[in-house]
């Protein structure tokens, strides 16, 4: 997470607020240079990324990593 400039595109992580994602192309184009290269929700994300997302996603999303665990 950073300031963004004045006309800056800017990009968002899907797996913020979705739990599972189907139907996106196989790969991402956003160009970020810290891409993952393929769109997935947040069942699919590794630990440290969920736990560098920590406050800015969806709540309900760590309900649902409970029920499953």
């Amino acid at each position: 997470m950073r300031n963004i400039s004045i006309n800056e595109e800017i990009t968002f992580d899907y797996a913020m607020r979705n739990y599972s994602i189907d139907y996106f192309p196989p790969k991402c184009v956003c160009g970020s240079e810290f891409c993952r290269e393929r769109v997935t929700g947040w069942k699919d994300l590794p630990e440290t990324k969920k736990e560098e997302y920590k406050g800015f996603v969806a709540p309900y999303l760590y309900d649902l990593d409970a029920e499953i665990v």
